[in-house]
């Protein structure tokens, strides 16, 4: 575990050296993440990826050992969850091509 650790900082480590020796030809220039916009969503986009994955991973094993289901029962009971999220992103697709209104629609006061 501490080797995987020291590895995963080693390679930040040279990413980011390497990113900066390449100035605006890098993969992710300087300029490009002084914009708010960019790191506040790229922030938040990490933030909801860091709940999605584990929930997918750890989901089937709560069904396994708390509700003492068959590993079949727990497929069958992560089918809501592995199939909405693809329908979801259709959905969210086709209305970001929709036009912006002069108000943004904030879903979660609905």
């Amino acid at each position: 575990m501490l080797g995987l650790l020291c590895g995963a900082i080693a390679t930040f480590v040279v990413f980011g050296a390497w990113e900066h020796h390449m100035g605006q030809d890098a993969m992710l220039p300087g300029s490009l993440i002084k914009i708010r916009v960019i790191w506040s969503s790229s922030l938040m986009f990490a933030m909801l990826f860091g709940l999605t994955v584990p929930m997918l991973f750890y989901t089937p094993i709560y069904f396994r050992s708390i509700r003492g289901k068959s590993a079949l029962d727990s497929g069958v009971a992560m089918l809501p969850t592995v199939l909405g999220q693809p329908v979801a992103a259709v959905i969210s697709g086709v209305m970001s091509k929709q036009p912006i209104s002069d108000v943004p629609l904030d879903f979660s006061v609905i």
